[in-house]
């Protein structure tokens, strides 16, 4: 992608499969200290097409996604406001064109503050502690 061109599948996936093995070693640390409440980590990256999140899903970790939608103009506009940022906004369009939205998960407007999002995505993956 540093040389203004889209990463391949085949680019891909040892990258998504150290994310999936990080879900599992993260996901056992919890079982391994016999915590009483499960224990996790939040991991991001961009799982665009189905075959990628199935990849990253097949760990035992418990692995749930959150999609973060967004406008394509939106994302070149705030692609193109990075700067030093190795991701030209000339490859905004082909994210979009692999991109298959995921039909299981939580969904959010990815227009909304930072804050709210957090917020939104603990209360609806059931992550909030009890005070």
């Amino acid at each position: 992608m540093s040389r203004d061109e889209p990463l391949t599948d085949e680019d891909r996936r040892p990258w998504l499969e150290g994310v999936r093995d990080l879900a599992a070693r993260e996901g056992a640390k919890g079982a391994a200290a016999g915590a009483s409440a499960p224990t996790g980590a939040v991991l991001t990256c961009s799982c665009l097409k189905r075959g990628y999140r199935d990849l990253v899903r097949d760990s035992p970790a418990d692995v749930r996604f959150l999609y973060l939608q967004i406008e394509p103009e939106v994302a070149r506009e705030r692609v193109g406001g990075r700067k030093g940022h190795f991701f030209d906004q000339d490859l905004v369009a082909s994210q979009f064109e692999a991109l298959e939205p995921p039909r299981r998960g939580v969904t959010l407007d990815a227009t909304r503050p930072v804050e709210e999002l957090v917020g939104e995505a603990i209360a609806r993956f059931g992550l909030a502690s009890d005070p």
